[in-house]
């Protein structure tokens, strides 16, 4: 079951200081997701002033029962800023297939992709408030932030398949469809990014610009996890037969293969 709420850009401060409480509240069978996307059609004329962007505040249950969803969803509506709510969508019946959906029309086909990511432990409605900032200038009405929050308790996950973590992970996306339309939208995510670098404590190795930034590879492992890493490279591909990515540059293969 999900339930999304719609609030003005102008809110997103407020509305992310509000869900990093909520988020610890919450058990961690709820994905909690702000959202900086296109408003549907129902609110675009009230969200024109931001570019045709709202906030939105989404929340997943995967629980056991509509009676237990319903329940934990329930605080969501205890956001202070709830009286400047433009749409509620609560208790939405939601089968896998939904999420997909959901995702297939945030995320189009047929269209060209920037995509860089960063994990974060600040206070939501920083990285929140300067992503608002530049979306109200964003060329595309296609482009995307996700601003995942860890919900329940944060327990460590010595076996998990990814060292890195933090409070959020924050995704940004530029998506637009025309070639011609590529270095303005480049601009815009490459401005957008750095605006938010500050607020990383690592980045998610696989949405990251680790061509652009080879940096972001090493930030992407725990320390000892990336040592690691680099001394299974040495011991067991010492001619570089896989692509390197590395704080240094990135290194391929040292010698061609034969003709």
């Amino acid at each position: 079951m999900t339930s999304n709420y719609y609030y003005p850009l102008e809110q997103i401060e407020e509305v992310g200081t509000w869900a990093g409480g909520v988020a610890r509240e919450l058990p961690n069978r709820v994905e909690l997701t702000i959202f900086i996307a296109a408003a549907p059609p129902a609110i675009a004329s009230r969200c024109r002033s931001n570019n045709g962007f709202a906030c939105v505040v989404s929340a997943s249950a995967f629980v056991n029962s509509q009676e237990e969803a319903a329940s934990v969803l329930s605080m969501l509506h205890s956001c202070p800023a709830l009286n400047a709510c433009l749409l509620k969508e609560p208790n939405l019946p939601t089968p896998i297939d939904a999420l997909h959906d959901v995702g297939a029309m945030l995320w189009p086909e047929g269209h060209r992709y920037l995509a860089d990511t960063l994990w974060t432990n600040s206070p939501p409605g920083e990285p929140l408030g300067a992503l608002r900032d530049h979306f109200v200038y964003a060329p595309s009405p296609k482009s995307l932030a996700v601003f995942a929050m860890s919900t329940g308790d944060r327990r460590p996950l010595p076996d998990a398949a990814y060292s890195m973590g933090g409070d959020a992970l924050l995704l940004c996306y530029a998506i637009w469809e025309r070639p011609e339309e590529d270095a303005a939208n480049a601009a815009w995510h490459r401005a957008t990014i750095t605006a938010l670098d500050r607020y990383a404590v690592g980045h998610y190795v696989g949405e990251s610009d680790i061509i652009g930034d080879p940096r972001r590879a090493e930030r992407s492992y725990a320390a000892a996890n990336w040592r690691r890493l680099q001394e299974l490279r040495r011991r067991y591909d010492p001619d570089g037969l896989f692509a390197v990515h590395a704080a240094g540059g990135v290194a391929t293969r040292r010698s061609a293969p034969a003709e």
